[in-house]
Order: C-alpha cells, then structure tokens, then sequence
C-alpha cells in the first residue's frame, strides 16, 4: 500500500482535450492543508445578492432530496433547474458562489465533517465509484477534497501509470485493472484511451468513528469501445470470450469490492462529435445494463447531466466554433443531456428505485464562461460544491 501521497500521478489537475497540466500533487504538507477548503476563486457578477439568497433559504423550501427530484420528473420530464448562483458575502472580492434551486435548497454552509460520517456510518458505506471522462476526473478530485477534510486518514492504494516504461502513454495500465495476475492482464488488449486525464486510481479512508471505505475514480472516454477488450474464454482450449471493458468492469474487476454509491459523469465531451445521438443512447443503455446486472440491488447510482461548453474560453483554435451536423459543442450537449435523461427516466420515476438524477449542470454552467479555464472544465471550486451538493442529496434522501 503507497502511504506517500506524493507518489501519486493522479492529481490535482487541469485538463486539456489532449492532456494533463499538474498544478499540484499531494506531499506529506499538502494533505494536512486539504483538510482545509481549497483557495478562493474570484468570479463574476451573480444575479441575486446574498441578501436574496437568504431571503430564498428563508423561504421554507424542503431540502433539495431525490423525492423532490423525483416529484419534479413526473410533472416535467427533465432534470431540475438549478435556480440561481448567489453570493455568501458581497463586500468580499473572492467568494465562494452558492446554488440556490427553485424548487428545494441546500443548507447555506457545507454540512460539515460530523454530518458526513454520521451518513456514511448510517447507510453502511464502504465502497464509493466515480466514473467517466475528465468530467469524472475532476468530480472525483472534487469529491477528494471533501474526503480529505473530513476524515483523520485518506491513503492512496493504486494509481494508473501513465508512461510505459518509456514515454507517455495513452493506453489503460493493465497492470491497475489486473491487479498483479499475470494470466489475465495477458488476455487484456487495449485500445487508444483518448482522454489525457482519465487515470484511475483508488484510496482508502479511516477514521476512529467509522468502519474504512474506499474511493476509485474508473477513468475513460468513451462508454462502450476504444478501451479495452478482455478475452475471459480457455486460453488453453483457444475458447474465445472477449467481453468489453465496462462488462470486465463490473463482472470480474469489482465484484469483490462491489460499490455501495456510484456517481457517474456520462461522456458528453467526448462523444458530442464522435457518436450519433442513438449510438450514445444505446452505449448508455448498455452499461447501465451492467450496473444492474453485476452490482447488488442496494447500490445507488447517481447520473449527472453533462456541463455547457464556451467557445470564447477554448484554449485550442482548432476546436473554437466547430459544428457537427450543424450544431455547435454545447448544443450538441445539450441533444446528449436530453437523451440521457430520456434513457434514465423510467428508472428515475421508480420509488424504489436505485437510479437518480440531478439538477441540470448544463443550465448551471450555460451562462458561466468566466469560470471555465479552457471552455471545456471548470474552476476546481465548481466540483467541489457539486459534489457537496450531491453528498446532500445522498444523505438525506
């Protein structure tokens, strides 16, 4: 077990389509100051005042729970609005945005560290997924952050490596995924992950008030193809089996760690240009099939709608104000978002359900170019209070 943060590749980061800037790894100094929010990013103008969002809290709006949500997709059949970002202190140049929903609310203040371990001890947690591009990165860096501050000892178990021996690579490390049996990394054969900053990687959690859990992010960009095939057949007889990533995933890789929570970031980027809108409904259906084959019917799976995208933030002239079909980026997100929540709403609806939305990111970020560093990612202060958010909604639903 790698017990010096340092070591790890995976971490904080920005990301390009093509690649990975490291603005900060974790040493020994750097994880005690994790336990601490993250800097302060300046932003622009928010619509309302803070005096206005605590006039809205004042409201007695019930808290933002996947029953409101669910209530709101029978009547309206999409994902929540979001309402309006707000300010905590307006006499203070750099706060922290609050998002203030029409139809429910978040506490103005994070719950806090006792709140969370009361949670996960409560729901019996011990295993949390992540997956998806570098969306999903980021939100897991984001969900890292919390984690860090709120429990005594976080420690990296494995990372992907993103070299070969040699130079950098853009293929999954087989050596993560088979976790040190050589027969089957020999039957994994890899594609082109073409996603600079979807390297997994796993953590493991303790405090004195709960039982150990783990974290993983699964990075890739792509739902179904382009990753990696594995041949689960007889090597000896020659017997065929080749079975796709998602499907090694979740039948033979987590099957003995299988999560408790799995919060998934649909690849919108990566597929607004390379997929027809009915293959991506179709790969969405097939790993959703997965998740509900091969993990046990108590694990919660959250779905989060895909972010706009900004031409005037592009870092890369090539991708500045191109069209498919003739839609521009973020219209082409928008048609994924829509499919998405059409694939998902029957279970959305169920009572019982284990499938659940969220509130409508694409909405949330659609007006908010000053805060995307690239026109693709935002700010890290974004994932982090999404994922605070989420963590709301998960624990008091």
């Amino acid at each position: 077990m790698i017990r010096s943060v340092a070591t790890m590749a995976a971490g904080r980061q920005r990301c390009t389509s093509s690649r990975c800037f490291l603005i900060s790894l974790f040493a020994g100094a750097a994880l005690t100051a994790l336990r601490t929010r993250p800097t302060i990013t300046h932003f622009g103008p928010i619509k309302e005042s803070v005096t206005a969002a605590v006039d809205h809290f004042s409201l007695g709006r019930p808290l933002c729970t996947n029953g409101i949500f669910r209530a709101y997709y029978r009547t309206r059949h999409g994902f929540p609005p979001p309402g309006q970002w707000t300010v905590r202190d307006p006499i203070v140049s750099a706060v922290y945005p609050v998002l203030s929903p029409d139809i429910c609310s978040f506490p103005l203040e994070f719950t806090g560290g006792d709140f969370v371990k009361q949670c996960f001890q409560r729901k019996r947690l011990r295993s949390i997924l992540i997956m998806g591009d570098s969306q999903g990165a980021h939100y897991s860096w984001g969900l890292r952050d919390i984690l860090n501050q709120t429990f005594d000892d976080c420690e990296v178990m494995k990372f992907e490596n993103r070299t070969d021996g040699v130079k950098k690579s853009d293929n999954v490390d087989k050596r993560y995924f088979s976790d040190g049996n050589t027969s089957l990394e020999s039957r994994m054969m890899i594609g082109v992950r073409w996603c600079g900053c979807c390297l997994s990687y796993k953590m493991r959690c303790q405090d004195r008030d709960i039982e150990p859990f783990t974290f993983e992010y699964i990075g890739f960009h792509h739902m179904e193809r382009f990753v990696m095939d594995v041949n689960m057949g007889n090597m000896a007889s020659g017997e065929t089996n080749l079975i796709s990533f998602h499907e090694f995933l979740f039948r033979h890789y987590l099957k003995d760690n299988t999560p408790d929570l799995i919060i998934f970031s649909p690849t919108v980027n990566h597929g607004k240009f390379r997929e027809l809108p009915r293959q991506f409904r179709l790969q969405l259906r097939s790993l959703k099939s997965y998740i509900d084959a091969w993990t046990p019917a108590e694990t919660e799976v959250y779905w989060l709608p895909g972010m706009a995208e900004h031409e005037n933030r592009r870092t890369r002239q090539k991708y500045i104000n191109k069209t498919k079909r003739g839609k521009l980026a973020t219209e082409l997100i928008l048609d994924l978002n829509n499919l998405v929540y059409k694939e998902l709403e029957p279970d959305l609806l169920l009572e019982n359900g284990r499938h659940f939305g969220f509130l409508d990111l694409f909405q949330a970020s659609v007006n908010r170019s000053e805060w995307s560093y690239d026109g693709i990612h935002m700010e890290p202060f974004w994932y982090d209070l999404i994922m605070s958010y989420l963590l709301q909604v998960f624990c008091v639903s």
